[in-house]
């Protein structure tokens, strides 16, 4: 039977590469919203404020989906961790019998 070894290493860098991304995108987000929310200036009509408010309601969508991934992905990461410290613990516990 084969093993397979987690690597906390590896997936902690690549929460980090994740948290990263996430800001990056969400500052961009932001800076979207700024220049969108400036088409007052020339668009007329009252539609306009529709367009803002989809977009906003949109930007919020994506920021609270991005946190709720990395979020999740750093929950499954610690319940990899307690399992493995527990299986751990487990066979130490097993081996001290003998």
């Amino acid at each position: 039977m084969a093993s397979i070894e987690f690597d906390f290493d590896r997936a902690k860098n690549f929460q980090g590469k994740l948290d990263t991304t996430m800001e990056s995108v969400i500052d961009e987000l932001n800076k979207m919203e700024k220049k969108v929310s400036r088409c007052r200036e020339w668009w007329k009509g009252g539609s306009e404020e529709g367009f803002i408010s989809n977009f906003s309601k949109t930007k919020k969508t994506i920021d609270k989906k991005l946190r709720d991934c990395a979020k999740e992905y750093k929950k499954l990461v610690d319940e990899v961790r307690k399992n493995k410290e527990q299986e751990e613990k487990d066979m130490k516990t097993a081996l001290n019998q003998f």
